[in-house]
């Protein structure tokens, strides 16, 4: 560029206060991202206070929470699993006590109801 040429640029700022002196300057939009990102690195005011964002970057408080959402999807499978598990060897159990002529409610056994079982339905018995 020759002497007298006029450079025009656009630049994003974002408005910070100083915590320090309380005053007021801007920051470079990627540059705030990048501060926020890499929690707690350091940043000055004009008049030299040193800064740093507070708190997890976003990207860690969400890796964070997906991995709790992972584990709680994985409890909740492994607690219909055994569910799954403990409801089949109820019937088994049930149908077993049925063929056997087991009354489900008082237990005892009818000769009656084993014979029904064996003659009719021996295809489902056991």
């Amino acid at each position: 560029m020759s002497r007298g040429d006029t450079l025009i640029a656009t630049v994003q700022l974002i408005i910070e206060t100083c915590c320090a002196c309380g005053t007021p300057f801007g920051i470079e939009t990627s540059l705030r991202n990048r501060l926020l990102e890499k929690r707690p690195l350091p940043f000055y005011c004009p008049n030299g206070h040193g800064q740093h964002y507070l708190g997890e970057p976003e990207s860690a408080r969400l890796q964070r929470e997906l991995g709790i959402a992972q584990e709680c999807a994985n409890a909740e499978a492994e607690g219909r699993v055994k569910a799954e598990r403990m409801l089949d060897a109820h019937l088994k159990s049930a149908r077993r006590r049925a063929v056997a002529g087991l009354c489900p409610y008082c237990h005892r056994h009818f000769l009656g109801l084993e014979r029904h079982v064996a003659k009719k339905h021996s295809d489902k018995a056991g």
